[in-house]
């Protein structure tokens, strides 16, 4: 199942799309890294890992690249659903278990892409026109979380 999930402040109809967030393969950077991309091959693809970081209220774990486009933001998930490498409990770390990948990418900033957005869809599209998007690409379904 395919799925997108957009926030949008305050949330009208009509009203511009802020935050993208991708949890498909089908869609890549301008780079090809997307959605199962090992953090190994996003590591050599922006310029080594800088530090993973997992946060202390949900234990996601986010990864961060010396060379990463900005407004990019990598969650990323391991086997035994641990990503990183952390040696005696130190959070972050500079290590990625063998394997792990990621798990969603989260699109935030008029940097990420040339156009600014992804897969057809840019920050400040409306709602209307996300829906026409998605239609003619067969994206699967669509939804609007709750914030």
């Amino acid at each position: 199942m395919t799925s997108i999930s957009l926030i949008s402040f305050p949330s009208f109809h009509g009203k511009k799309i802020e935050m993208i967030d991708v949890f498909s393969v089908r869609f890549a950077t301008e780079e090809g890294i997307k959605v199962g991309s090992t953090i190994s091959d996003a590591a050599r693809t922006f310029g080594g890992l800088k530090e993973i970081m997992m946060s202390e209220i949900e234990s996601r774990e986010y990864a961060e690249f010396s060379d990463q486009p900005s407004g990019l933001y990598f969650q990323v998930y391991g086997d035994n659903s641990i990503a990183g490498n952390y040696p005696a409990g130190n959070n972050p770390t500079a290590q990625a278990n063998p394997g792990a990948w990621i798990s969603s990418i989260e699109v935030t900033g008029r940097q990420i892409m040339g156009n600014g957005g992804i897969g057809g869809i840019t920050l400040d599209t409306t709602e209307a026109g996300l829906l026409k998007t998605a239609g003619a690409m067969n994206f699967g379904e669509i939804f609007k979380g709750k914030d």
